[in-house]
């Protein structure tokens, strides 16, 4: 009983907060949705944990080949997800691309799958997945080899995404955040620092998930408490990912309606003078009247206060 509770952590996370995100499609929030897919891809993943750890034999072998299909697309839709919030507004299919990994090794592991006898099934499940025991491999049959082949293949396009995946979001955090400082004077709740401190905790996580990937599930089926490590860890993070989603409301959206409203704005304002900046005379005066406009009117008192705002005073 204990071992159903602790297996099952992240599936029951993930599971809330799948519904939760998922209803957001009723305020139109494109960002909370997609991570709502996140979290039912999720789900499905640890659907496959929870059967494995429980030793559920004949449902795990088939879910196996779901549970491959969810394990190398969590990282790629967390992506995906980031470049939506910070750099995208509408996805492209080419934004999609990163799952093919994660589709043609469903299809691959489907394949075999359908292809196996009842007495390779049992020699699939038993021996290799569950207690990582390669029998002789000359007497296994061609599906069997090409099983193995499988399972290796998974775990080194598991270990090799990772990397890239968290370079890149990280990256793509850091510009939005510079976009936002630049923007507004009052960045609170503005920027991703959140999702930047949860890429880290990514790292940490990723790198525990390639250690476990490369010791294998095996490791973790006749310890309990051997288990409740990872499902803490993988249940807090998701958790978290889920509750700053959810809590996040100022996105790329938001910061692009903005830039259209004050140039709208900006655009009906007459006698705007553009001033040559490059010129030694306009830059004193630039300069003049920006202190001006910090001691005097003291405009940097105004929360909400947008460079905009500081252009269009001084003319520029």
């Amino acid at each position: 009983m204990i071992k159903i509770v602790i297996s099952s952590i992240p599936m029951f996370v993930t599971a809330f907060w799948s519904i939760v995100l998922l209803l957001e499609y009723k305020n139109a929030n494109k960002s909370k949705v997609f991570l709502g897919v996140f979290m039912l891809i999720s789900f499905l993943l640890y659907v496959g944990h929870a059967s494995y750890f429980n030793q559920e034999y004949s449902f795990y072998a088939f879910w196996e080949n779901i549970y491959l299909l969810c394990s190398l697309a969590v990282y790629p839709l967390y992506f995906i997800y980031i470049k939506l919030i910070s750099q995208k507004m509408v996805l492209e299919i080419k934004d999609f691309l990163l799952l093919i990994p994660s589709v043609l090794m469903f299809v691959f592991s489907l394949i075999l799958y359908v292809n196996m006898t009842s007495e390779d099934k049992v020699i699939f499940t038993q021996d290799i997945l569950y207690h990582n025991i390669t029998p002789e491999y000359n007497d296994l049959s061609m599906v069997l080899k090409l099983q193995i082949i499988k399972i290796k293949l998974f775990k080194l396009i598991f270990f090799i995404q990772l990397f890239p995946i968290v370079f890149l979001g990280r990256k793509y955090i850091l510009e939005y955040n510079k976009k936002i400082r630049n923007y507004y004077s009052d960045t609170e709740g503005k920027t991703l620092n959140h999702f930047n401190k949860l890429l880290y905790i990514f790292i940490i996580t990723s790198l525990a998930s390639s250690v476990a990937n490369v010791m294998g599930k095996s490791f973790f089926v006749h310890s309990t408490w051997l288990l409740l490590i990872p499902a803490l860890i993988f249940g807090f993070l998701l958790f978290l990912i889920g509750y700053i989603a959810y809590n996040q409301e100022f996105t790329l959206q938001s910061y692009i309606y903005d830039i259209k409203s004050d140039e709208v704005r900006t655009g009906h304002n007459e006698g705007i003078r553009i001033h040559n900046i490059h010129s030694d005379n306009n830059q004193t005066r630039l300069l003049e009247d920006l202190i001006f406009l910090l001691e005097k009117e003291e405009i940097y008192k105004k929360t909400d206060l947008r460079i905009t705002d500081i252009s269009n005073k001084l003319n520029t």
